[in-house]
């Protein structure tokens, strides 16, 4: 399983970052997009849930997983690399929760980023990619996210 997610994870990523090349940060319709998958989220009440979130960036291994994230009564309750099961212990911001990671695309989104392109789960709404480019022209500064699988807990 940790192997299929990794190879997944990579093959994600990589088709991320070449489809997304030449996108502009989200326009004010972009941004009503953004806004209306986080009520489609929202409204579907789901608190406890695991996912698996992997960072494509130019920074620490530790950072970039893929890494599965449990999330109970929307609070993160743990966080665990994908290949070994360890938990994570540094930049525990860096693998929020699904309302985090929707906290973190609309800052970027709105100003703090000067590229942002975005994909939405069709049905749940969550985000399933995203490519940030902080700084246009600047080198190592863009940061790509995938949500590899998600899963509620307790439902059928």
């Amino acid at each position: 399983m940790r192997s299929v997610v990794r190879a997944a994870a990579l093959t994600l990523v990589a088709g991320l970052a070449a489809a997304t090349g030449g996108c502009d940060v989200l326009d004010p319709d972009g941004l009503d997009e953004l806004r209306r998958n986080r009520q489609l989220w929202q409204a579907q009440g789901v608190r406890d849930y695991t996912y698996v979130l992997s960072r494509s960036c130019f920074c620490a291994l530790e950072a970039i997983g893929p890494v599965e994230i449990t999330v109970r009564g929307g609070q993160v309750e743990s966080r665990e690399y994908v290949e070994t099961g360890d938990p994570v212990t540094l930049w525990l911001e860096s693998w929020p929760s699904i309302d985090g990671l929707f906290d973190l695309l609309e800052r970027a989104a709105d100003g703090d980023a000067d590229r942002v392109a975005i994909t939405y789960h069709p049905d749940r709404g969550y985000p399933l990619t995203a490519d940030i480019d902080y700084i246009e022209h600047a080198i190592d500064d863009e940061l790509g996210l995938a949500v590899l699988a998600f899963d509620p807990i307790g439902s059928d």
